[in-house]
């Protein structure tokens, strides 16, 4: 027990460091761009906006693209 804390802690600080770095839409972009389905469902629950876009495409654009079935259902 006393192990996990300061995991959780050095894990929840680097959550946090990088969402200050990367904006929360660019982190979806990577996530959706990847087919990584939790990694989506996280950034949408911190509130990242499923209708941006990187200039070109929204992430639903790039989750059809790319074939991630599940993603899409999410997105939709």
């Amino acid at each position: 027990m006393n192990r996990i804390i300061p995991i959780l802690l050095g894990t929840f600080f680097l959550i946090s460091t990088v969402l200050y770095i990367l904006p929360k839409n660019t982190i979806l972009l990577s996530a959706v761009r990847g087919g990584d389905l939790s990694k989506v469902n996280l950034m949408l629950w911190l509130g990242a906006n499923p209708n941006g876009s990187d200039g070109e495409l929204t992430p639903l654009n790039y989750a059809v693209r790319e074939g991630h079935i599940e993603i899409v259902k999410r997105l939709i």
